[in-house]
């Protein structure tokens, strides 16, 4: 038991002096072989270690819409045009990064079969940066999720809902 513990305490250590000695500055993004600025780029200290489990918390919260996405389309052959149809309640559309609570924006009736390349466009995203001035974005292809700077964030193409006429 001791033996497992030190090796868990070790992790967390080589983890830390990794984060904050600056070798884990960047990351892969993995669908296409770039990488992205880390959602702990900038901070130092206690704060780095406290905000990744967040980070991966809210990345959850982002992952979970995206499969509720999947599933209604899974359902019903159409995206889901409201909150019910989604399936998920108001409550858990938050993530709460640097000690404050982030309401999540989502964009209904988006199908990203009649996207061109639905991974450049973002779906779902924090509705304000955090302290780093970044936010998680939940991209049209209902499973990644980045971390993209303000500046990013700005020039992203957002997901728009299709109107069809009758």
């Amino acid at each position: 038991m001791n033996r497992i513990r030190s090796s868990q305490c070790l992790q967390w250590a080589c983890l830390g002096l990794c984060v904050i000695t600056g070798c884990a500055k960047k990351v892969s993004t993995g669908t296409n072989g770039g990488t992205q600025q880390a959602p702990f780029e900038g901070t130092v200290g206690r704060n780095v270690i406290l905000q990744m489990p967040l980070d991966n918390a809210n990345k959850l919260v982002l992952t979970q819409i995206g499969y509720a996405y999947r599933l209604a389309i899974a359902g019903n052959d159409k995206p889901p045009k409201n909150m019910e149809e989604l399936g998920v309640e108001p409550k858990n559309l938050k993530t709460n990064r640097d000690m404050q609570e982030r309401e999540i924006i989502v964009l209904y009736g988006v199908d990203n079969r009649k996207l061109d390349n639905p991974v450049d466009y973002a779906l779902a995203w924090e509705k304000t940066p955090d302290n780093n001035n970044g936010r998680m974005v939940l991209m049209a292809d209902y499973v990644t999720v980045k971390y993209v700077s303000t500046a990013e964030f700005e020039a992203m193409k957002k997901a728009k809902t299709e109107v069809r006429s009758k």
